[in-house]
């Protein structure tokens, strides 16, 4: 184990500051390209805002006439702190990229898009206005999209802000009238000492004007160096190969080397006031909650092993092309083409386009949202293809705890991930399955198809009736997806596998196997609020005893959508015409228990 120990350490360390110096030279690279999403480019932001703020409240405070009053009209729809933000952003992103001469930030270039910028700012509002819900809806579908393209924004923004506005204030301005309200921008950052405005002679000899980064803000963006990654992890490296450090405090355990001890400590301060951080290190340690760590410190230090015949039947299927039984497809979702050649206006579309345009739209939707959980499966498989390639038999995964008390494993694949990491992680010290041991086994096979309402004799007599067709699809699950069910195929077969094993040994109660058997609570936070009242209306609900002994266990979701709905029925016959409305329409679409699901676990928690 010392060697184990001591192979741990190095393994941290040096995987993690080959990830550190990869890091810094994105860093680098990106700063040089002017990306305004680095660190040291936000925070300058946040430091510069005010000062550039300061400058557009003095601009549009000045009363203008003419047609410079008219650009004043537009720079005073946009809230000056939006205007700020907006035009350093603009003008760090131009010229970070001109000082490293890949191109000139020209007035045009800055005002221009500046410009640009709040136009679109001003028509959003307008827009969210008039119809806020319909705008609420966009933003979430950027925010999910986590689209960042400038082009696409603006495009998709000005679509909805047409449909919802079919006109309004002067419609759009012109490149010229862009370039004069984005000036306000660029004289305001230029005002904060953020740029400065230089002149060089042109290769016939004209002068050309540019704009650059002073000095000394384009040396604080660009001189990343390694204290800004000093906390970088290699992500990819998260199980180990021997048992973590014990908790002692928030950052004294888990793993090994100094720099994670530092970077993942047992529960992160992000989000808690500056000033309780210090009480809360002080009261955080096993000294003080020597309960809380023993727990902590017992479940971190439980080994797992990997299922090689569940690995094996997952590497075959994503070998093969994947698709199959939640495993991602290797090409990955194809994004759909446009059906309209370069040029199309939509303005001038017919009814059929137009038909198509919406459809083309909503696939494109589509493609996006498949495209983030295709590479976040990937990753996943990726993950535990590579531990299976680098780890001993046994690996151990570092415990650590939210603010809300809540316990999570660090790493990928881990315990509580998916369903292909849960198949392919066992516990490292297999038992014998004893008496009850297949009981619950098929329990458990019955639960990973999704017949997990009944009682336990029930779903273990499931698995009993349809043994046959699970053994038979045993060599070859790929090919009998619809035995394994949908809700945790490979937790199915991986429990299936071993109660074979278990039949093919002879004797299954000595059957020696590690597989965990999940059990779910019912509403576990009404159930703590039910026992801890002793409420028999909440308990019965939840499970926590058990009347009668017959029919399928009870479900508090769906109960309190009956009950909404009877409620509903009596509004239904209210006086208030308006509100029987209300009723009939909610009595028509239904309360489902998915529906209810999330109000109730919200109050529960």
């Amino acid at each position: 184990m010392i060697d184990l120990r001591s192979q741990q350490e190095q393994y941290e360390i040096e995987s993690d500051t080959a990830a550190a110096a990869e890091r810094l030279e994105q860093l680098k690279a990106q700063s040089a390209e002017g990306d305004i999403n680095l660190p040291r480019a936000q925070r300058f932001i946040a430091r510069a805002y005010a000062v550039v703020k300061q400058s557009l409240d003095d601009a549009v405070a000045v009363k203008t006439r003419g047609v410079g009053g008219k650009f004043k009209g537009w720079l005073r729809k946009v809230p000056t702190d939006v205007a700020a933000v907006l035009a350093l952003r603009e003008c760090i992103h131009h010229c970070s990229a001109a000082s490293n001469r890949q191109r000139p930030a020209t007035i045009q270039t800055l005002a221009g898009g500046i410009g640009r910028l709040y136009e679109l700012e001003v028509r959003i509002r307008e827009a969210e206005a008039v119809n806020p819900m319909y705008m609420q809806k966009i933003h979430e579908q950027v925010k999910e999209n986590a689209s960042t393209d400038k082009r696409h924004l603006r495009k998709l923004y000005n679509v909805a802000y047409d449909r919802i506005m079919k006109g309004g204030i002067d419609s759009m301005l012109t490149e010229t009238e862009i370039l004069q309200l984005g000036k306000f921008g660029v004289q305001a950052v230029m005002d904060a000492g953020v740029i400065t405005l230089t002149k060089t002679r042109g290769s016939k000899g004209m002068n050309m004007f540019s704009y650059e980064l002073t000095p000394e803000v384009f040396e604080f963006l660009s001189d990343y160096s390694e204290t800004d990654v000093q906390s970088i992890l290699n992500k990819d490296s998260g199980a180990m190969m021997c048992p973590p450090d014990p908790w002692t405090d928030l950052n004294d355990g888990g793993y090994l080397s100094a720099r994670r001890k530092a970077a993942q400590p047992a529960m992160g301060m992000r989000g808690i006031r500056k000033s309780e951080r210090k009480r809360l290190r002080a009261a955080f340690t096993a000294t003080e909650m020597p309960m809380v760590f023993d727990a902590l410190n017992y479940m971190q230090s439980v080994p797992f092993s990997l299922h090689r015949p569940t690995l094996e039947a997952i590497t075959r299927v994503w070998q093969a092309g994947g698709t199959v039984m939640g495993v991602p497809s290797r090409a990955g979702p194809q994004k759909p083409p446009s059906p309209f050649a370069e040029g199309w206006v939509k303005a001038d579309a017919s009814d059929e386009e137009l038909a198509a345009f919406t459809r083309w739209k909503r696939e494109a939707t589509a493609y996006y949202t498949d495209i983030r959980k295709w590479r976040s499966k990937v990753r996943e498989v990726a993950g535990f293809i590579r531990v299976s390639g680098k780890q001993p038999h046994n690996i151990w995964f570092p415990m650590f705890f939210d603010s809300r008390g809540r316990w999570y494993y660090r790493g990928s694949p881990n315990p509580q991930g998916s369903d292909l990491s849960k198949s392919t992680l066992h516990f490292g010290t297999c038992k014998p399955l004893g008496k009850r041991g297949v009981y619950w086994l098929k329990v458990h096979i019955a639960n990973c198809f999704g017949f997990d309402k009944d009682r336990f004799d029930v779903r273990a007599k499931w698995t009993e009736t349809n043994w046959g067709s699970i053994q038979h699809a045993l060599s070859e699950p790929e090919n009998h997806a619809d035995v394994w069910g949908t809700d945790a195929p490979w937790c199915m077969y991986s429990a299936a596998y071993e109660l074979n094993q278990a039949y093919l040994s002879g004797n299954p109660e000595t059957y020696e196997t590690g597989i965990p058997v999940h059990m779910d609570a019912t509403c576990s936070g009404l159930q703590h609020f039910s026992a801890i009242l002793r409420d028999p209306v909440g308990g019965g609900y939840t499970n926590l005893f058990d009347d009668d002994g017959v029919g399928p266990k009870r479900d508090i979701y769906a109960r309190v959508g009956l009950n909404a709905m009877q409620a509903i029925q009596l509004d239904s016959e209210d006086s208030d015409e308006e509100k029987a409305k209300i009723a009939l329409w909610w009595l028509r679409v239904g309360i489902p228990r998915g529906m209810a699901k999330t109000p109730v676990n919200t109050m529960a928690a």
